[in-house]
């Protein structure tokens, strides 16, 4: 039996939800901070262009869809789904799913 090169081989997973390169998860904490800065609401309001939160994609935004706060499981688990709208493109949606202390520390760990 032959061993194949491309076969033994595994390809690693990409962390978190990554959309050109970048990490999208990371993008939407960058959206977090800014918005709560500004004092603008978080669920449903205007897109926030990711230009303007320090990620270099220039012609898209982001929009915070809704957050469900697991509270019955131990450690409390955050999720948020967001979407991704680029032009001319199909808008990509998203979930975040993560500690609630991790994405409060991560949250507050640099400021804007």
């Amino acid at each position: 039996m032959q061993n194949f090169k491309f076969l033994s081989k595994t390809n690693p997973i990409p962390p978190g939800n990554m959309y050109l390169m970048f990490n999208m998860d990371d993008a939407l904490i960058n959206v977090i901070r800014w918005r709560q800065y500004h004092n603008i609401d978080m669920i449903n309001s205007d897109n926030t262009e990711l230009a303007m939160v320090n990620v270099p994609i220039v012609n898209c935004w982001m929009r915070i869809l809704c957050w469900r706060h697991y509270t019955n499981i131990n450690p409390e688990m955050i999720e948020i789904d967001y979407v991704v709208i680029e032009i001319n493109t199909t808008p990509r949606n998203f979930t975040l799913r993560m500690e609630t202390t991790e994405l409060l520390r991560r949250i507050d760990i640099t400021g804007i």
